[in-house]
């Protein structure tokens, strides 16, 4: 129902999901008097989640709008009666771009982010960016409540190419990336605090012109190849994430020479880069390096296209699983988060794989199970001769070396109850494992799990070692504040270590932790 009119919602979907089989899950539409229902549900683990155009998402457990939900334990013989979900209205931006002179801008591109803490960089939400009309004006509607942050790019070159079918000129001036509030400095840029129903206007920006420059040089490709052969060559903005893609600084190699020219860049740093698929090897070629742009041209850049190496391996069982996981895929992480990820290989049924072409570079050994939960876990790893700490290689041309991974079937489990200050069971909150140092810089080894209507949790298929475990009530969904080293060192001392060993079942009872009062801006 709507919480500002009591009145039933009809047409809202309800999806109760099964957090461990798909197929279990149900499904239904409310009728003309809200009303749902979901009849002979397997008894197991679900979210239950209410979703209707023009409102945001509710799900069972939430105590805020936007909030996450709490896990929904259902039993054999079990019925639940007479839920009741509040839909708040979504909310929407809207404002105006604007140049040096006053005047406003069309085809602005304006990004909204999630300004949520965790790995990585902000992550844009569902939301495709929008553009300016001719008034300059824009809006961003259907945003659910939290903290965001706005950025907005224009080039007069994507407008010269909406209205001209000539070459795009090379444009020596134009304008910086912004960012609320009126910053082009993206480590200034401040979160704006979205509540339900919000409809904030007059979101206004002030383009800051710039000169405009040109990177310049010559792809070199390093193995036979078709002649002839034209590459995409391309400039991706470095930092904080919040410079959006749509700036679209990218161009291609003169077939002949295979040099190459990007024109109209803005002052920046930029990772630059060059991709090329190999018919023959049936495999995708990349490079990239580094680059600071100034006010003056850049010229003289060699780009080299090497075939990667390959690196072939084996998976093993130290003893058999009790359960053969439906699937195994192995894959390098790269331990520089800058660094593009690898695609991963299926394990053949003998246990072999082949990763074909990875770059060289550092990277870390993962295995990954085709089951929700992982039935082993990674237990030791040898490459050539070495053995491997926390199973990081490095991946050099000329290596022929075999990769063994050792699985364990042996995995821990830890489980038991979260109380409030009143000893009341906590609901809907979340229960993160979090691994001893110095394990802390491999964030696979994090785990967290969301309580469910009695307080309890599990968080299962653990690899055995030292870990800490906290409880929080976080604000929103998705945000992982504790990733943060500066976030999570208040809260050290509040922690319980636990030792698991292998095949450990651990029961324990935790007290959830008191978060600084700005941390909930809801």
């Amino acid at each position: 129902m709507r919480p500002d009119t009591g009145q039933p919602l009809k047409k809202a979907a309800i999806t109760l999901e099964n957090r461990s089989a798909a197929a279990n899950s149900a499904y239904d539409v409310t009728d003309e008097r809200g009303h749902f229902s979901a009849q002979k549900v397997v008894p197991g683990s679900y979210r239950l989640v209410v979703s209707r155009n023009g409102f945001v998402d509710a799900e069972y457990g939430q105590k805020r709008v936007g909030g996450p939900g709490a896990v929904l334990t259902l039993s054999a013989g079990q019925r639940m009666t007479d839920l009741v979900f509040k839909l708040a209205c979504t909310a929407a931006l809207s404002g105006h771009v604007y140049d040096e002179d006053g005047e406003p801008v069309r085809g602005a591109t304006i990004t909204v982010f999630r300004a949520a803490s965790g790995q990585g960089k902000p992550a844009q939400i569902g939301n495709q960016p929008t553009e300016t009309n001719d008034l300059g004006e824009f809006r961003m509607f259907d945003l659910p409540p939290g903290r965001y942050l706005v950025s907005v790019f224009y080039h007069a070159r994507n407008e010269w190419r909406r209205t001209s079918h000539l070459r795009t000129p090379d444009l020596g001036e134009g304008y910086l990336p912004s960012f609320y509030p009126n910053t082009t400095d993206a480590s200034k840029a401040q979160p704006i605090v979205i509540r339900a129903g919000d409809d904030i206007r007059s979101l206004d920006f002030f383009l800051h012109p710039a000169s405009l420059v040109s990177v310049s040089g010559r792809v070199l490709m390093g193995f036979p190849t078709t002649a002839n052969t034209a590459v995409g060559v391309y400039l991706n903005p470095r930092g904080s994430g919040l410079v959006p893609d749509m700036m679209n600084l990218s161009g291609s190699t003169d077939p002949r020479t295979g040099t190459f020219r990007i024109d109209s860049v803005p002052p920046g740093s930029y990772s630059l880069g060059t991709s090329y698929r190999d018919r023959d090897l049936g495999v995708w070629l990349h490079t990239r390096q580094d680059l600071d742009v100034g006010n003056f041209d850049v010229e003289g850049i060699t780009l080299t296209l090497l075939p990667g190496i390959d690196v072939p391996g084996r998976v093993r069982w130290e003893a058999p699983p009790p359960s053969a996981p439906r699937a195994l895929q192995v894959r390098l992480s790269p331990t520089d988060n800058s660094v593009p990820g690898q695609q991963g290989q299926m394990v053949k049924p003998d246990g072999t794989f082949v990763l074909k072409n990875i770059s060289e570079g550092e990277y870390r050994a993962v295995v990954m199970f085709g089951d929700h939960t992982p039935v082993g876990f990674l237990k030791s790893a040898r490459y050539g001769s070495r053995p491997l700490t926390d199973s990081v290689l490095t991946v050099r041309p000329g290596s022929d070396a075999f990769l063994e991974l050792t699985l364990s079937a042996c995995t821990a489990q830890v489980s038991g109850t979260v109380l409030t200050s009143d000893s009341l069971p906590a609901v809907g909150v979340q229960v993160v494992l979090i691994p001893e140092e110095p394990r802390r810089d491999n964030h696979r080894k994090f785990r967290s799990e969301t309580t469910d209507q009695n307080g309890k949790f599990t968080i299962a298929g653990l690899e055995p070692g030292n870990y800490k475990l906290f409880s929080w009530d976080i604000a929103e969904e998705g945000d992982e504040p504790w990733f943060e080293p500066d976030w999570l060192k208040p809260f050290e001392g509040d922690g319980t270590s636990i030792r698991l060993g292998e095949s450990d079942t651990k029961t324990l009872q935790l007290h959830l932790l008191d978060l600084p009062k700005d941390s909930n801006p809801q």
